[in-house]
């Protein structure tokens, strides 16, 4: 027997379908991800905030760069990103996300100054 599908059927299964395929990812330091510069600037005070409690708030550093024998850098990553797919290009899937970044000077054991930022990125990949 033959049945016609209706059309807001049709819509739901394609809608259904979509957000299946539109997965999400994350990546870095979780302790930075609801974090904004105003939030980041409470909880940092340059000539104050020591290494002990930047480690307490946010864990270890994803990477340490060291300037010399005093000067100490940390920087902190998080991003996440989620695949499009109406922004699928010839060949090519789309993921857009957002990234931020902190990142610590100390000089000696306290906090020199410190910067946070926070893009937006598409990155595109070969179906190939």
């Amino acid at each position: 027997m033959y049945y016609r599908l209706s059309s807001a059927f049709k819509s739901f299964a394609c809608i259904g379908l979509l957000l299946a395929v539109s997965g999400c990812a994350s990546s870095g330091n979780d302790s930075i991800e609801k974090e904004s510069s105003s939030t980041i600037d409470s909880k940092i005070i340059d000539g104050k905030t020591t290494k002990a409690e930047v480690k307490t708030l946010f864990g270890d550093p994803e990477d340490v760069d060291y300037r010399d024998k005093t000067t100490e850098i940390w920087k902190y990553v998080f991003s996440k990103s989620h695949y499009d797919p109406l922004a699928m290009r010839a060949f090519q899937s789309v993921s857009k996300g957002k990234k931020k970044t902190l990142t610590v000077m100390f000089e000696g054991n306290v906090v020199l100054k410190h910067n946070f930022s926070a893009s937006d990125f598409e990155q595109s990949s070969s179906n190939w």
